[in-house]
């Protein structure tokens, strides 16, 4: 399984970090995590036809999560219109199924609506290669519209954390436990509560994605790396681009 971290700034997109999206590949099939404003480009850079991805999961509807999307189902309706890439079903999972219909009617608008799928991501999903389960989080309150994702091909497991709420406790140490790369953000919440909290996870390694602009410097994150050096596994910061192989 490898896991590209195509955008790794927060809301606001920064000169050295795109905003969310995050790409996992596994048999021969890719799968997309998040879809924020230049996903498109950045999966064609990383070398990618963006109309071949057969599902996408949005964590939660924060326009720098998901704006992205509309214009990656029109591709690939369009291309699938033309005969590129006939076998591809895109299949797109969200937290809010209200999405739906504001997603197609934007879609509409470019005269493009046929194949879509909407599934609730709530419900999870398997193909028979890469199962994913779905937990809800509150970095939207309590309405349960906020996910963190947990992938797996049946021997290698990947937690996704998502965006949380401000004092980082909806971070679900049960689920994160025991893969093999944990995801978290690093936008929404101190340092230090981070710290208190993930002294108790054990996984193989521990990577910040989401990184919010004080963090978005080395000195910075050589600092919280310094705070969470006690942990027993390694910990880095994503960079856009940056491949893992698991």
């Amino acid at each position: 399984m490898k896991i590209t971290t195509l955008g790794t700034g927060h809301g606001d997109a920064t000169i050295s970090n795109a905003s969310s999206a995050t790409l996992i590949e596994n048999q021969g099939k890719f799968y997309l995590i998040d879809c924020a404003d230049g996903t498109e480009q950045k999966l064609l850079q990383a070398g990618v036809e963006p109309s071949a991805i057969s599902a996408v999961f949005i964590t939660h509807t924060h326009l720098d999560h998901c704006s992205g999307l509309p214009n990656l189902l029109k591709r690939f309706i369009k291309f699938k219109r033309y005969g590129k890439n006939p076998d591809i079903e895109m299949k797109c999972f969200l937290p809010d199924m209200k999405a739906a219909d504001i997603i197609t009617a934007w879609i509409d608008l470019n005269y493009f609506v046929e194949n879509l799928q909407f599934f609730d991501a709530a419900n999870g999903f398997s193909n028979g290669e890469l199962t994913l389960q779905a937990f809800p989080n509150r970095h939207l309150g309590e309405n349960g519209k906020s996910f963190s994702y947990k992938f797996s091909d049946g021997i290698k497991t990947v937690f996704y954390s998502g965006d949380l709420s401000a004092d980082f406790s909806d971070f679900n140490i049960k689920e994160a436990n025991n893969c093999d790369i944990v995801f978290s953000e690093m936008t929404h919440f101190p340092v230090d509560r981070a710290v208190d909290l993930l002294k108790d996870l054990k996984c193989g390694k521990l990577v910040f994605n989401h990184i919010g602009g004080p963090y978005q410097n080395s000195e910075s994150q050589a600092n919280v790396i310094r705070k969470l050096s006690a942990l027993p596994f390694p910990v880095q910061f994503a960079a856009d681009g940056m491949t893992f192989e698991i």
